[in-house]
């Protein structure tokens, strides 16, 4: 089963799901071992004695590396080997506790997780790179070396690319509409707009102000209007303002300083009478928080009142459009569209939350953040100067806004561990949620990947790190930064998947059709195996949408091309031109 480790009077313990303990609470941290090939072990702890000083234990406490040290890693490399440190120095160990690198270097970074290559500063300030035998593989620096780690593997590379015209790149700026439905190239004062199967809609001189999914806002001599994604304009330019609420079609517009419902077909729901209007939902197009001089109530599309102007600010959502966040008197609450009263007005702030199903509510009193359940119970005590919630047993935040160091607490406000940290965000997005959370440790500005408690699954060791779900290999993988500025792509098990050789990797999110990376300041596309899918010849390229086309720049000139690298030609003859 799972194990946790719980804290009672300053003490760490490990105890099983079950509640049975496995260690008694005579520690002063414990942290996970990534245990790689060794099969003999089913369970590692890193321990932190009375005395400060670390070891390893197994899951029956029985001691695997001695307590001698004032640092260890808490993961070992390939070869069974981990950076440990003995009186403010490090080396290299095995988990037999022989030494493999003497403890003479003021910091030491395994490379690429091999424990084969290490980047090094001895006592003089100077950075070198070593191998396992702690042979100098490069001159000492005073500045860590900006070169390539060794024994990376070669670019693994494919058939030429027969279709490529520099011919086909002919626009002078380039922009690509995430979660959208086109491209958008400029050339002198028009700008043209492309879908994403590589045909041109049409082209105007109308600067855009929103794009709202099937319809865009533009603007030209202060007057916006709106039209489709065929150029075709649905609402004409006779209004002060529009705005787009990102609900299907619906739009605000304004006449004589009040505001009114449209739909973007130019059909008004609700004449131009209110003084603001706001959806109150996203995930309900029939909500609308309206304003009618210092009072807020609720509308629905119809401009049927839900809830009466008696509120004190425009609503918040808790996710579901039957809970509503509302103010009265200067005080937040919570209520239902029928008025009835959830949570009492007595809060000086209530976040919203887009979840669907919400165990505990965010709130601040009297400046602290705390948080309660729908009984309007305390869960975590109103203590906190910043807070998070990760879990239904942690969260994330600190207690001094003096000294704003971040820690993870039960809901008790206990500390789960003692390390700190700067960012702490879980991994997930519509398609994945999970257990895992990037943080970074406080003021080291070094990124790893932690659980809900703290500990440590991939070392708190790398510059950057992003990571993207793999649909097709049904895995999470990682684009990380080391400690010498190159990149390369990482396993959740800390293993490199793609060699640390690139200078950078831009776009992270798609990987399933390609890795944009930039290698000797030239863009290209890779794979997960490193197969390079077009070559490394471009200025920039933006990301691929799902059917393999992006911009990319080439000489100076933007144009289309797709996951192979072919340019792709757009006919501007004969375009309808969008104008007012």
């Amino acid at each position: 089963g799972d194990y946790f480790v719980k804290n009672i009077k300053g003490k760490w313990g490990l105890i099983k799901e079950t509640g049975e303990t496995v260690f008694d609470y005579k520690y002063l941290s414990i942290d996970s071992f990534n245990l790689i090939n060794s099969p003999e072990l089913e369970l590692a702890f890193i321990v932190q004695n009375e005395q400060g000083l670390y070891g390893l234990i197994d899951g029956n406490e029985k001691i695997i590396l001695p307590f001698e040290y004032d640092y260890m890693a808490k993961y070992q490399a390939n070869n069974n080997t981990l950076i440990v440190s003995k009186n403010g120095k490090f080396g290299v160990i095995d988990l037999k506790n022989n030494v493999k690198i003497d403890f003479k270097y003021k910091k030491l970074t395994d490379l690429n997780n091999d424990g084969d290559t290490f980047l090094a500063q001895d006592n003089n300030e100077k950075w070198q790179i070593i191998n396992d035998k702690d042979e100098i593989i490069n001159n000492n620096t005073n500045k860590i070396p900006e070169i390539k780690p060794f024994k990376a593997e070669p670019l693994k590379q494919i058939k030429k690319v027969k279709n490529f015209r520099e011919s086909d790149f002919v626009f002078d700026k380039a922009g690509y509409y995430w979660n959208k439905d086109f491209f958008e190239f400029q050339n002198d004062s028009y700008t043209y707009y492309v879908n994403t199967n590589a045909e041109v809609l049409f082209k105007t001189d109308c600067q855009i102000w929103a794009v709202c999914g099937k319809f865009i806002i533009f603007e030209k001599n202060n007057k916006k209007f709106a039209a489709d994604l065929k150029g075709n304009i649905l609402i004409n330019p006779i209004y002060q303002d529009i705005e787009c609420l990102y609900i299907d079609d619906y739009c605000t517009f304004q006449q004589n300083d009040k505001w009114g419902l449209i739909k973007a077909s130019g059909e008004i729901l609700i004449k131009p009478k209110y003084d603001e209007i706001n959806i109150c939902n996203r995930k309900n197009k029939n909500y609308f928080s309206a304003k009618l001089g210092d009072k807020y109530g609720l509308i629905d599309e119809f401009d049927n009142i839900i809830l009466p102007f008696e509120y004190n600010n425009d609503f918040l959502s808790m996710g579901n459009v039957e809970k509503i966040i509302a103010i009265k008197n200067g005080k937040y609450g919570i209520v239902n569209i029928k008025g009835e009263i959830l949570i009492p007005f007595e809060y000086d702030f209530i976040y919203e939350s887009e979840e669907e199903q919400n165990k505990y509510i965010k709130a601040d009193k009297n400046g602290k953040y705390g948080l309660i359940d729908w009984n309007n119970n305390m869960v975590l005590p109103f203590e906190f100067a910043s807070l998070s919630v990760l879990s239904d047993k942690t969260v994330f935040g600190n207690k001094d806004y003096m000294d704003c160091i971040n820690y993870i607490y039960d809901y008790n406000g206990n500390k789960v561990c003692d390390t700190s940290f700067d960012c702490f965000y879980r991994i997930e997005d519509e398609n994945i949620k999970t257990d895992y959370f990037i943080a970074s440790h406080r003021h080291e500005n070094e990124y790893g990947l932690a659980d809900e408690f703290g500990n440590s699954i991939i070392d708190f060791k790398y510059k950057e790190f992003n990571w993207c779900f793999s649909k097709k290999r049904n895995q999470l993988y990682f684009a990380v930064k080391n400690q010498l500025g190159a990149w390369g792509v990482i396993d959740i098990n800390d293993n490199t998947v793609i060699p640390f050789i690139y200078d950078e990797i831009t776009s992270f999110d798609n990987i399933d059709n390609g890795i944009i990376a930039s290698l000797d300041g030239k863009y290209g596309l890779i794979d997960l195996d490193n197969n390079v899918l077009s070559d490394f010849k471009f200025e920039e390229i933006k990301g691929f949408n799902n059917n393999g086309i992006s911009v990319a720049k080439f000489n100076n000139k933007w144009g289309l091309v797709n996951t192979k690298g072919e340019t792709i030609k757009l006919d501007l003859s004969d375009i309808k031109e969008l104008k007012i």
